[in-house]
Formats: structure tokens, C-alpha cells, sequence
């Protein structure tokens, strides 16, 4: 249900313009405003009428405690009063992670820089004993450096078992311990979280249902649906999904910390070449790397080309043949990690 808005004020408390609707979150509609007093953006959280005030409070509260952080969402202004109970914050000037993911625009090394800075805020708001209880793309918000901060804290347990069942709130990134009943805690965020990674990396959810949660079911391998994923990345998402809390990482800093050690540079994109099998290009600190497989019509096998071009220098070409695509495919997927990892194929 729509939040009400007073017909005859034109302003929020006299103070706050409504600008434009940015969307829909667990406590209502989030607007584009102007404090209209300091005469800068920010962002407005209409908070919706079956969202209890001790919910609001609840927030609202931890977001003050978690305020000093610069990848925590800053709130500014809460009003409890009727008619329309709201929320002030920082407005962040480039939208939420989940629009971005939406339009197809994230790249790997842009998957790995926001899930690191969101688990910089989730470090700090674990050290204060504060769990976020609510991690996905859409509570991700991206500040004008292109950097994600955490909003949206401190849902409500039961308001949480209460909306498993959609989708679009936490229910396909509960941990399964969650829906065995046995609350959250810094694991199910961590599970929350590379939920997160892994539709950053594939664009799909890792899993299809809850039952498949409950069930113990495996994601499918990211390998098989971003072919330039390492190794090293594919065993952290792993890991922060795995079905006992006590084989995922024991806290943010620690997953943070194998992100960074697996060394995404570069990122791939797929290019639209009628003449290959398969192409991709990426660019790097060295240069614009062009990948193609291709059949050779004459000798019957199959071509991998790994073209280096470093500006006005002479371009390098590393030529690979193979007696099936199957293999010049494999080699292909060699290729794409080693230039991701920062290493030149040899």
C-alpha cells in the first residue's frame, strides 16, 4: 500500500520537496528530495503504514550507530508523526546496484569493487553488533565515485520470515539455517552477501527457490556462466555460500580479504563478431587485448587468436590451433583468466 501523502503541503514537515520516486523497499516508497533548509539532495524514505514505528525506530536507530562509516548510508532526519512517518538520508547520486545489474552494466571488476565495499561497511557495523539482516543489489547504493554504501538495516526477525516467500525482498538470499528457524547472525549475512556476488557475477540468482535452499541444492558453478570468472573467485562465492555456517567465512573482513587476493584487474566483453565461434575483448594497464576463436576451412582444426594491441606500438598476436572447438574453447577460457588475473597468455 502507497504511503499518503498530505494533499495541501506542499512539502515534507516544511522542509523536505519530493522530487522524483527512486522505487519501493521493505518499509515503502524511497523519493529523490531537496532540503529545501540546506539546500542539498537527498534521498526520503516514505514509510509505509504496515511498517510498525518501533521498526522505523529500530533503523533508524542502528543507522545512527553505524554513521561514522563512509560505506553505511548517512541518515539525516526521522519524523515518527503522522501522517506519513519518514525517513531522511544522504541521497546517493547514482542509484542502487540492483538497477545496474538490471541493465545488464556490471562488469567483474566493478562485481568485486561493490561487494568489497559493502562488506567494509558490513565489517563495521558486525564490530558494533549490528547485523544488516537484508543484503541485495537493491540495498546497495552507489555514490557519485561509482562506490556502494549498505542501507536499509535492521529488519525485524519476524518481518523477515514474513516476506520469505517474495523474491524481491531476502527470500532467494536466506541462508539455510534462516529458514530452519534459527535467526540470523553474521553468517546469514555472509550467505546474504554472496548471494549478492554471485548475481553480480552471472546475472542470475544462485538459486531458483527456497526449496532449493532448504533442500541443500548447489548453485550452478559460476564458471559455466561467465566463462572469464578465476579459479580464485569461483572457490569465494563458493565458500560464502556453503550450506553450514561454519565452513563460510567467519566474518566480512576475512571474505574482503580473499576477494582482494584474487587479483581482478580487467574485465571481458563479449563482442559481436559474425566471422568467430566466440570473441571478447577487454582493456587492460597494457593495452586492448582481442580474443577470437575461429575454424581454419583448409586444415580442419580450430583457431584461438590473442591479439595485443598497445596503441602505437607493434601489435602482438599469440596464435594457439586445436583439433576440436571443444578444446580451442577450453583454451579460450585459459586466456580470458590469465588477462582477468593481470597475466598475459603465453
Amino acid at each position: 500500500m502507497t504511503p499518503q501523502l498530505p494533499t495541501q503541503q506542499p512539502l515534507i514537515a516544511n522542509r523536505y520537496r519530493l522530487v522524483r520516486h527512486l522505487g519501493n523497499g521493505n518499509f515503502g516508497e524511497v523519493w529523490r528530495g531537496r532540503d529545501t533548509q540546506q539546500d542539498v539532495e537527498v534521498a526520503v524514505k516514505l514509510v509505509a503504514p504496515y511498517v510498525t514505528l518501533d521498526e522505523v525506530l529500530l533503523e533508524t536507530q542502528l543507522l545512527a550507530r553505524l554513521r561514522d562509516h563512509d560505506r553505511v548510508v548517512t541518515v539525516r532526519n526521522v519524523s515518527i508523526e503522522p501522517p506519513v512517518p519518514f525517513i531522511v538520508m544522504d541521497y546517493l547520486a547514482n542509484g542502487s546496484v540492483e538497477v545496474r545489474l538490471e541493465a545488464g552494466q556490471v562488469s567483474l571488476v566493478q562485481a568485486v569493487r561493490w561487494t568489497r565495499n559493502a562488506l567494509a561497511g558490513l565489517t563495521h557495523a558486525h564490530a558494533l553488533g549490528v547485523l544488516h539482516r537484508d543484503i541485495k543489489p537493491g540495498n546497495l547504493l552507489l555514490d557519485a565515485e561509482e562506490r556502494a554504501a549498505l542501507s536499509d538495516f535492521g529488519i525485524a526477525e519476524d518481518t523477515i520470515l514474513g516476506r520469505l516467500a517474495n523474491p524481491a525482498t531476502y527470500g532467494l538470499h536466506a541462508a539455510p539455517e534462516l529458514l530452519q528457524g534459527q535467526g540470523s547472525s553474521v553468517q546469514t549475512d555472509i550467505f546474504a552477501i554472496g548471494c549478492t556476488l554471485y548475481r553480480l557475477l552471472t546475472g542470475t540468482y544462485p538459486f531458483a527457490s527456497i526449496d532449493d535452499i532448504r533442500n541443500g541444492d548447489q548453485p550452478a558453478n559460476v564458471h559455466t556462466l561467465n566463462p572469464q570468472i578465476p579459479l580464485s573467485l569461483r572457490n569465494v562465492v563458493r565458500t560464502s555460500l556453503a550450506l553450514s555456517p561454519d565452513e563460510r567465512y567467519a566474518d566480512a573482513r576475512r571474505m574482503s580479504e580473499a576477494l582482494g587476493r584474487c587479483g581482478i584487474r580487467n574485465s571481458w566483453i563479449r563482442v559481436d563478431d559474425p566471422a568467430a565461434i566466440d570473441a571478447w575483448s577487454a582493456e587492460t594497464s597494457d593495452g586492448v587485448y582481442d580474443l577470437r576463436v575461429t575454424r581454419r576451412p583448409r586444415v580442419g582444426d580450430f583457431e584461438l587468436r590473442v591479439r595485443l594491441d598497445r596503441g602505437a606500438r607493434p601489435r602482438q598476436v599469440l596464435l594457439t590451433h586445436h583439433p576440436s572447438q571443444a578444446r580451442a574453447l577450453q583454451a579460450r577460457r585459459t586466456a580470458l583468466v590469465q588477462v582477468v588475473e593481470g597475466r598475459r597468455p603465453t
